[in-house]
């Protein structure tokens, strides 16, 4: 018998209910990264994305939407490891875009990532509640992301703090990255 359900957001916990679970509560992740840390002064001409190199995370999708924008002197940013790193990078190189992208391994001091960028990226094709972007916004940066399940929506309120794209549109993607760009060329 279980006596109470744990969740990462509200959309997980509306899918319980309708499945009859009894006593759901949603528990978001919590992070401590914005306290003590100085935001990001969103002067560098960088796009920040950050995690595994996995089929989940849609740096495929990101590259070819990358590929879409009038970057200018604009870079994208990647930063971790994962089973698809080289195949990205490959990617980047096939797509002629590996000139305008940073590949940059996991690293123990995110802060810094966030502090050198002035827009975060999430082109996940599905989630949790998603801690990068919670940081991201933690740490004063324009976000843009796929509106994929399930956790974007709690997090960005659409053309408010940020910006939700549809689930998996590149081309949508790429137009709402350039219009950040536009908007903050600085």
């Amino acid at each position: 018998l279980v006596e109470k359900t744990v969740v990462l957001c509200d959309h997980d916990a509306e899918n319980f209910r309708k499945k009859r679970a009894r006593n759901v509560t949603a528990i978001y992740n919590f992070s401590s990264i914005g306290e003590e840390n100085e935001p990001s002064e969103c002067r560098e001409k960088v796009i920040l994305a950050v995690g595994r190199h996995a089929h989940q995370k849609g740096f495929d999708m990101l590259l070819k939407a990358w590929a879409k924008v009038d970057a200018g002197d604009w870079k994208l940013r990647i930063v971790g490891d994962g089973a698809l790193y080289e195949e990205n990078v490959s990617l980047a190189e096939e797509l002629g875009v590996s000139e305008k992208v940073i590949f940059a391994g996991s690293t123990s001091d995110i802060v810094e990532e966030y502090r050198k960028a002035s827009c975060f990226v999430l082109s996940s094709r599905y989630e949790g509640l998603v801690m990068v972007l919670i940081e991201a916004r933690m740490m004063g940066l324009t976000c843009v992301s796929f509106d994929c399940p399930t956790g974007p929506r709690e997090i960005i309120r659409d053309g408010v703090d940020g910006f939700l794209v549809e689930p998996e549109d590149i081309e949508g993607l790429a137009k709402q990255m350039s219009e950040v760009i536009r908007m903050g060329n600085l």
